[in-house]
């Protein structure tokens, strides 16, 4: 969809007090295209994070998040970070026109039982609607609570039960997932971690009267029932991490349950990733991302889709304070029924100059 400029910030304040850690940080600019101005648009991100020791051994973390930021960013979970579509208008435009707000809560009491063994109990909430394109709004809430046993410093198991309570938007269903995790990390060197979990899981997808007059991206046109669902199977995950200074190599695999991005409903989504980067000079940095995401709507395999992304990147530090980034990102999401397969690039150069950190009373 052409060329475009972005200006943006970021500030951030931090107070550290013995008990008590507490950061807030908001990012926010404008993206603006001077051939396209129906598609400029403003960016925003407020996030906050509450850190409460209680005695030795019991901590408090809640965190807040609240995001207005443009779409156009087929399923890419970075925050404020989005991609054109490949093509001129007006397919790129329906989608560059599209926006979301979401709100994100968490709540978090980790506490030390014995010198091994710590529990933890949490829960999150989530609400995001979307504007624009005909997609789906999502709010969704989860519990969890578990038991971690740390045989020595190198090791550590541990049992988790979790739900999820999705209420979704455009006539579907809710849904009510239920999981127990077993997990496991081990550090094989102290530049390499391995971390495994995993456990049987229930999906119980309720049954959806969809509002469906062919906008819908992802359902058939006309089709205006899906049936009430009961699924078991599966969830779990793998990672391999290694880190030597500032040069680090990770792969993932996982196989969860969530929304389906605006897209669908609830979906299993099997998500592979890997992230390299390297520092070849004192100033230069080598990065290389890449993912891919399969979705399946539960109860109904015919209906789902597919989409991956590979990033490179280069960062040049002019200074302590400056820097400049190079970025190619290419993505491509296919198998939403009745939309051809949507192709999305950027090449973007980045100039960013940090401020000397400000000191606000004693």
């Amino acid at each position: 969809a052409g060329t475009f400029e972005i200006l943006e910030g970021e500030l951030h304040y931090g107070y550290r007090h013995p008990g008590t850690d507490l950061l807030v940080s908001y990012w926010g600019g404008g993206r603006v295209y001077p051939n396209y101005s129906n598609l400029n648009s403003t960016m925003q991100d407020a996030r906050f994070q509450w850190q409460q020791r209680v005695g030795g051994r019991v901590q408090l973390t809640f965190t807040q998040r609240w995001a207005d930021l443009p779409g156009g960013a087929v399923l890419e979970t970075t925050a404020g970070q989005g991609y054109t579509l490949s093509g001129g208008l007006p397919q790129g435009a329906v989608f560059l026109q599209q926006r979301f707000n979401t709100s994100e809560s968490t709540g978090m009491l980790t506490g030390q039982l014995s010198r091994r063994t710590f529990m933890v109990l949490g829960s999150n909430y989530v609400d995001t609607t979307h504007s624009g394109k005909n997609l789906i709004n999502m709010r969704e809430l989860d519990v969890y609570g578990g038991i971690y046993f740390v045989p020595s410093r190198h090791q550590n198991l541990g049992v988790v039960f979790a739900q999820q309570l999705m209420k979704f938007g455009l006539g579907f269903g809710s849904s009510q997932v239920q999981s127990l995790f077993g997990s496991y990390s081990l550090s094989l060197s102290p530049t390499i971690t391995v971390s495994l979990f995993g456990g049987p899981s229930r999906v119980h997808q309720l049954a959806s009267l969809i509002d469906n007059s062919g906008n819908v991206l992802g359902i058939p046109s006309g089709q205006q029932t899906l049936p009430e669902k009961i699924q078991q199977g599966f969830l779990g995950g793998a990672k391999i991490e290694r880190r030597v200074r500032h040069n680090t190599a990770r792969v993932d695999y996982t196989q969860l349950v969530t929304g389906g991005a605006g897209f669908l409903s609830t979906v299993v989504q099997q998500t592979g990733e890997v992230t390299l980067s390297r520092s070849v000079s004192r100033r230069v940095d080598l990065s290389l991302g890449g993912t891919y995401a399969q979705n399946q709507l539960v109860g109904q395999s015919s209906l789902g889709f597919k989409n991956y992304y590979i990033q490179p990147g280069l960062q040049f530090r002019v200074t302590p304070h400056m820097r400049l980034t190079l970025r190619d990102s290419f993505g491509k999401i296919t198998g939403l029924a009745g939309v051809a397969p949507i192709d999305r690039e950027e090449i973007s150069l980045r100039i960013e100059y940090t401020f000397p950190q400000i000191p606000i009373g004693k």
